[in-house]
This record gives structure tokens, C-alpha cells and sequence, in this order.
């Protein structure tokens, strides 16, 4: 699945808002759990966290 840049901006700034920004893979996994929701597969995490990283270079 591919999200577009607006839902992965607004997952990370909800990560953001619930860990800080001080632990980036923390940031990333809460971020990609919103994305993907709390019933998602390790495959579908790992996608979205995959996406979210390339998208904060």
C-alpha cells in the first residue's frame, strides 16, 4: 500500500505530538502504526515505516 505525502505529514506530526521528536525510530514506528492502523501486519508496517523514512530524508 502507498500512502500519499499528506497522510504520511499528518502521521508523522501525530507521532510527533504523542512521543516527541526526540526518538526518530519511535517516531517512525508510532507513525507508521497510524498509518496502518492497529490491525496491520508486520509486511504492512514495515512498508509504511520503509515509506515514511524515504519521505523524512
Amino acid at each position: 500500500m502507498t500512502y500519499t505525502p499528506r497522510q504520511i505529514a499528518d502521521a508523522i506530526n501525530n507521532a510527533r505530538a504523542q512521543t516527541g521528536w526526540h526518538d526518530y525510530a519511535l517516531v517512525v514506528d508510532t507513525a507508521a502504526i497510524i498509518l496502518a492502523g492497529a490491525q496491520a501486519s508486520d509486511a504492512m508496517l514495515d512498508d509504511a515505516k520503509a515509506q515514511i523514512e524515504r519521505e523524512m530524508k
